[in-house]
């Protein structure tokens, strides 16, 4: 009984680990996504974070200009 209950543990540690770790790729993913729709100026800097999170790799953003129709 108690190996079985040592593998249950395991199993539930390894799940965790698997769930972590697709959760921080997809954070990855929508920094990435952020910092390139900033640098092409297709949205601003509503976050705050490009100067200290992606200029260095990125560059400096194009300035958003709205475009009131």
């Amino acid at each position: 009984m108690k190996a079985k209950t040592v593998l249950i543990v395991a199993a539930v540690v390894a799940l965790f680990g698997i769930v972590g770790h697709f959760d921080y790729e997809d954070a990855k993913q929508e920094e990435i996504s952020y910092c390139e729709n900033v640098k092409a100026g297709l949205w601003p800097d509503y976050e705050g974070t490009y100067a200290k999170v992606c200029e260095a790799e990125y560059g400096k953003p194009k300035k958003v200009t709205k475009n009131f129709r």
